[in-house]
């Protein structure tokens, strides 16, 4: 007969009395350290519940009513919601987490990949486990799903991924980041923010480009939110990752039916585009040509190959005019090597000798020396803003640079 122990005993935690009470005081941590892989990796190799399995692992413990009730609410929080991923899911810090092994967990925090050594998985089981208590979807090798919040969830699990479970969770912002913030880690100065405020205020149409996880939709929301209140939205989302504050808005899935002949029906003011596609690049022409302005991404490395891209999604010829006529501004963000996110460029639209449409750089971000740039001449688009209203950023373009026409604003 298994001679009966504590648990304090058994996992080896010191015995921590409070003075006021004969009750054992646990340290969650040192507890949770000492039981957590033993106890889950008991319930995975017999394929149990907490449930089922409390009472039966308990039985060979000298335990008190208080032991039992720890013990059963630390293992019950471990095996709901994120079990060990709880901790990164609720830091609103953290906007991604990647997991390659039980024990290989990396994290975007502020743009930079990190790698996160304070929290593992007991084996490959226990990642598989997690994964499944995350979505409805149980017998997939390859997962694309969101969770309730709108975190997109993906994951490829064994034999497709040769060396264990893989996922990868992209927390979805919940909207709270301005402008400010981006000014505060460094990805724009105050004179670009200003400028793109303006060109919003000003309906302008605007292109933002960049390569993924470069910042794109965070871009997005905080230029849309200086859209004018009064103003009637419709937003065509692919990955719902869109966060657009305003009271008029009607949020649209690109999948919808018949969406090219129901959209202008509903009468935006304003079109906002998660990422032009094959799919609905034509609203990037449509929308401007009947007057209604758009804001939209587009996968890129840069703003001449967002441009290209666009040549090339719409499969047509000939259609640098087009171009010209609905974009007025491409604004690039870069993920650089060190993980910080960029706005490397913001352009406007030009053309050529040879009457190719062109790019025109107003700001840029120089990486030889992590300084912001503005060029000294006065931009088109600045004319039309005046035109529309906007006649407070002339401070921006005063003050010529002596460097070969260019103005350190960092």
């Amino acid at each position: 007969m298994k001679r009966r122990v504590s648990l304090l005993d058994a996992f080896g935690i010191e015995d921590e009395k409070d003075n006021s009470d004969s009750s054992v005081v646990y340290d969650n941590n040192s507890l949770s350290d000492k039981i957590k892989n033993d106890y889950i990796k008991y319930i995975m190799e017999n394929k149990l519940s907490l449930e089922d399995s409390y009472e039966e692992y308990i039985k060979d413990y000298d335990l008190s009513d208080l032991d039992k009730s720890n013990l059963y609410n630390l293992i019950g929080e471990e095996l709901k919601d994120f079990g060990p991923l709880t901790e990164l899911m609720n830091d609103k810090n953290i906007t991604e987490i990647m997991i390659n092994g039980p024990d290989e967990i990396y994290i975007v925090i502020n743009g930079q990949m990190i790698k996160e050594d304070n929290i593992t998985f007991i084996n490959e089981e226990h990642v598989i486990r997690t994964i499944k208590s995350l979505v409805t979807i149980k017998d997939e090798l390859v997962i694309d799903t969101k969770l309730d919040d709108g975190s997109i969830v993906k994951a490829i699990l064994p034999p497709l991924s040769i060396k264990g479970p893989i996922l990868v969770i992209k927390k979805v912002s919940k909207g709270n980041v301005n402008m400010d913030d981006l000014i505060g880690v460094g990805m724009l100065t105050p004179y670009m923010a200003r400028f793109l405020e303006s060109c919003v205020l000003g309906k302008l149409n605007i292109l933002i480009s960049g390569s993924m996880q470069s910042g794109k939709t965070t871009l997005t929301n905080v230029l849309s939110s200086f859209i004018y209140n009064k103003e009637r939205i419709i937003t065509i989302e692919s990955n719902d990752e869109l966060s657009i504050k305003q009271d008029n808005v009607i949020r649209l899935s690109e999948n919808t039916n018949n969406l090219n002949k129901l959209i202008y029906d509903l009468r935006p003011d304003r079109l906002v585009i998660d990422e032009y596609n094959s799919n609905n690049i034509s609203y990037l022409f449509e929308s401007g040509m009947i007057g209604v302005n758009s804001i939209g991404t587009i996968k890129a490395k840069d703003g001449i190959s967002a441009l290209k891209r666009i040549k090339t999604l719409t499969n047509l010829n000939n259609i640098d005019d087009l171009i010209l006529d609905n974009i007025d501004l491409v604004v690039n963000v870069e993920r650089l090597s060190n993980g910080r996110i960029k706005v490397s460029s913001i352009s406007e639209l030009c053309k050529s000798k040879n009457n190719e449409v062109m790019l025109k750089d107003i700001f840029v971000f120089k990486k030889e020396n992590g300084s912001f740039i503005r060029y000294d001449f006065y931009p088109d688009v600045v004319k039309k803003l005046k035109t529309r209203g906007i006649n407070n950023i002339d401070y921006i373009f005063e003050n010529p640079g002596d460097n070969d026409g260019k103005k350190d604003i960092s």
